[in-house]
């Protein structure tokens, strides 16, 4: 079983998962801009062939936290490169990002790079060229903010925050996603009243349901 990742233009992504899941994908997950799921190698193909509406289909070989560029060249370092592609074939990286707490993506993208020739002298004493128009392998790396695998929790104050978190939420996420207000006792599924048009009123109902889930998060984690 595979993990892939199609990209599609926004607007569509649940039309794309109908369809991988019409040709027997499982794992299925819309995402901004495209559509996570998982099957067998020759899933990828036949999503490449009969999907109207992905633009290419990326095979996920790797993931995991990071806080600093080293991370994700070790990450980079231990993947299996030689076993996957010769080192006659050139190679081009590409790195996008989501909220990622890194500088410079360009910054990155070398080290990706260094990851993979290292591999290959690793193993053969050469490494491949990089072909930036025409390359033979095109290695994508997409970075997402930390949050959802650096904290175990991460808390929304009304439903519309709360759905967008969960849309933005990466494969492997390890965060637990909820309002703020589920952890008070009978007040959960409410959102956090919001006082911007009130009064001096509505900020003091604000501050009391803050300060009640406040005391409840110290409760429940010095549990």
């Amino acid at each position: 079983m595979e993990d892939f990742f199609a990209p599609c233009p926004r607007g569509l992504e649940a039309v794309l998962a109908d369809e991988v899941t019409a040709l027997g994908a499982t794992r299925v997950k819309t995402a901004d801009g495209g559509v996570h799921f998982a099957g067998p190698f020759t899933l990828s193909y036949a999503v490449n062939l009969h999907s109207r509406i992905a633009s290419r289909v990326l095979w996920r070989i790797g993931g995991a936290a990071y806080k600093t560029e080293e991370d994700i060249y070790k990450v980079a370092r231990l993947l299996d490169w030689p076993g996957w592609f010769d080192v006659t074939r050139s190679i081009r990286v590409s790195v996008a990002a989501v909220r990622s707490p890194l500088r410079s993506l360009d910054f990155v993208t070398l080290r990706i790079k260094d990851a993979v020739c290292d591999a290959f002298r690793a193993t053969s004493g050469e490494r491949p060229n990089v072909d930036t128009q025409t390359p033979d392998v095109r290695i994508h790396a997409f970075l997402t903010a930390a949050d959802f695998t650096r904290f175990t929790h991460i808390l929304a104050l009304d439903t519309q925050n709360l759905a967008d978190l969960h849309r933005l939420t990466p494969p492997g996420a390890t965060a637990r996603l909820s309002l703020l207000l589920d952890h008070v006792p009978g007040m959960a599924g409410r959102a956090v009243a919001d006082p911007y048009w009130g009064g001096a009123e509505d900020f003091a109902r604000t501050w009391k349901e803050v300060d009640a889930a406040a005391r409840a998060l110290v409760q429940m984690f010095a549990a």
